[in-house]
């Protein structure tokens, strides 16, 4: 869109962001978040392109998966025995706002 690149439609499978998860009396836990699915409103109707751009929308399906779980700061050093839930949502948050897709 003038001249910038935009996210198309299938760009959303790329996305994988390292985080990490916390709970009391233990040390943090890993893992990494991918976005599942787009709502159904992040996809614009009207811009012309080759595939249809996301746009800001809703939240999408995000999900989150354990790669190291949290480990128990008492002398037992346990693992997590309840990783976090695997889905969540997300949202986009707009990065320019010189052109606008609906």
């Amino acid at each position: 869109v003038e001249g910038r690149r935009v996210c198309i439609v299938g760009d959303e499978s790329s996305v994988r962001v390292a985080a990490q998860y916390a709970m009391t009396n233990y040390n943090p836990g890993l893992g990494y978040l991918e976005i599942a699915s787009l709502a159904a409103d992040q996809q614009a109707l009207s811009a012309r392109s080759e595939a249809p751009i996301i746009v800001q929308g809703a939240q999408f399906v995000a999900r989150f998966t354990v790669t190291v779980p949290a480990i128990s700061t008492s002398p037992s050093a346990a693992p997590d025995p309840f990783p976090p839930t695997s889905f969540g949502s997300g949202r986009f948050l707009e990065s320019q706002t010189l052109a606008r897709a609906a």
